[in-house]
């Protein structure tokens, strides 16, 4: 075991290691697959998200769920009946209602936070301009965040 030429030794020399075996040739064929992440969708409902996007409001008298056939000679017999049909109408007309209430208030929530923020801004421009230092309060927006949600939450409309 002294000598290094023993197999086992631990000494390789190239030698005695055995040749590697060619790898064999593959035939290469060339395959395409096409993947994609989009989802081709109907016509009707990619004008629907569109017009979701302009204007966010269903409108009542437009309400496709109560078609069971798509067939559109199939208007008048959808199987239900016209006190539900009234029913959810009235209940979109409310929603959309609710919804537009809303965005007026955060309107005014936003249109009133910018004037705060632009009369804080004046105000810490023109002690700088006089060479007056800034004092914590001036920089610290912790306490008009809460009056914010204070403000908000009298709105009625609270984040959580």
């Amino acid at each position: 075991m002294a000598s290094g030429d023993e197999e086992g030794s631990g000494s390789r020399s190239p030698s005695k290691a055995a040749p590697a075996p060619a790898p064999a040739k593959k035939k290469k064929t060339k395959t395409t697959t096409t993947t994609s992440a989009m989802v081709p969708l109907p016509l009707a409902e990619v004008k629907w998200i569109l017009a979701q996007k302009r204007e966010p409001y269903t409108n009542p008298d437009d309400i496709e769920g109560f078609k069971i056939s798509s067939n559109p000679n199939n208007d008048n017999d959808d199987g239900f009946p016209e006190e539900l049909k009234a029913s959810c109408r009235d209940s979109i007309r409310r929603s959309n209602i609710l919804r537009k209430v809303a965005d007026d208030r955060f309107f005014e929530y936003q249109s009133e936070r910018r004037a705060r923020g632009r009369a804080k801004l004046n105000e810490a421009w023109a002690k700088l301009r006089d060479g007056l230092p800034l004092s914590d309060s001036d920089s610290d927006a912790d306490e008009e965040d809460d009056e914010d949600m204070a403000l908000l939450a009298a709105m009625g409309l609270e984040f959580d």
